[in-house]
């Protein structure tokens, strides 16, 4: 069966996604060492039993349907996935700890997708008129114990960065590629991987590409990672869109750093720390940015080891926020919000 939510340009520059030409990169594998040659998702690797490629990565499906889309875990309960999937309350996401699905389920119980958008007329374009291909999906219950939240992405990466595209889709291609234009079907909803690159200097238009378009039904709504080597984690840069020809054909994607306020503000995101408003902590700065939204400052603390506390400051354009390694007594502040990991 055909994934009808997946939502893919017609080929016409390669006879199918299938016999596109395979990516011979050298690159990082999963645990981020330099490794073998990865070829595309259609014909990808399996995702490692263990590995963080399959435990931030899950598959959505409605009940008793198989093939659906892929998508990406980003807190203990929520995901990102593509809005042209059109999740909705009562569809199963599926969870990994490697190549196949651990059985483990939990339900839809809200979905949130961005201002102007609307999946059922294809139309991915913000009131902003930005690509917004992207939906929040909340769920019943935390993720379980085994599963792990990628990392949210503060900046963009910027182009020809490496990092692995996955999805759960119709892959294996046929011989000849044009006796089987969709793959080969997936029924046991394996999770497979291919190493990428950006393909986009800037994501001003709320999108990146990459510079492989070798994706294929079933593979939207999934991530593109790069690797983390101080924490160990997935950072989530995209969520697939499909094949666009842009330059060429690409993989094109919904960017998480373009939406990132939003999805931070529908989640209610405080990063699990003590958050108040009107106080502040002096001192222990060692690292600072601009940006007029605290949860940014939450986010970057959060994500941070080495951040004990940070301290945000409204001031208009000027609003900045200052991550501290260390705790001090709180002092009264009419323009700072902090919050803390721990208590003091």
């Amino acid at each position: 069966m055909i994934d009808q939510h997946a939502r893919f340009v017609p080929v016409v520059a390669c006879m199918a996604l299938a016999g596109c030409a395979f990516s011979t990169e050298e690159s990082p594998q999963e645990d981020g060492e330099i490794g073998a040659v990865s070829a595309s998702i259609v014909d990808g690797t399996a995702v490692s039993s263990g590995s963080a490629l399959a435990k931030s990565t899950v598959g959505l499906a409605a009940p008793g349907y198989t093939g659906y889309c892929t998508g990406v875990i980003i807190g203990a309960k929520h995901v990102l996935t593509a809005a042209h999937c059109m999740p909705v309350a009562g569809n199963v996401v599926r969870f990994y700890d490697g190549p196949l699905p651990t059985g483990t389920t939990r339900t839809i119980v809200d979905v949130d997708i961005r201002p102007g958008v609307s999946p059922s007329s294809n139309d991915f374009d913000d009131v902003n008129g930005k690509f917004a291909d992207i939906a929040l999906v909340t769920l019943d219950a935390n993720i379980p114990s085994g599963a792990l939240a990628a990392e949210l992405p503060l900046v963009y990466p910027g182009n020809n960065v490496t990092g692995h595209i996955v999805g759960r889709g119709r892959h294996d291609s046929c011989n000849p590629a044009w006796t089987c234009l969709e793959g080969q079907p997936n029924p046991d909803e394996d999770l497979r991987y291919f190493i990428s690159h950006t393909y986009s200097s800037d994501n001003n238009d709320g999108h990146m590409i990459v510079d492989d378009p070798n994706v294929n039904e079933g593979d939207s709504g999934g991530p593109f990672y790069t690797w983390n080597a101080t924490t160990g984690r997935r950072v989530v840069h995209g969520v697939l869109y499909g094949t666009t020809f842009e330059w060429g054909a690409h993989a094109k994607y919904t960017s998480v750093e373009y939406h990132l306020s939003w999805i931070l503000e529908t989640m209610k995101y405080t990063g699990g720390l003590i958050s108040e408003t009107g106080t502040d902590r002096p001192g222990g700065t060692y690292d600072s940015f601009l940006t007029t939204d605290w949860r940014y400052c939450a986010l970057a603390c959060a994500q941070d080891t080495a951040c004990l506390t940070y301290s945000h400051y409204d001031m208009g354009t000027g609003s900045v926020c200052n991550l501290k390694n260390s705790l001090t007594a709180k002092i009264a502040s009419s323009y700072a919000r902090i919050g803390t990991k721990f208590s003091l």
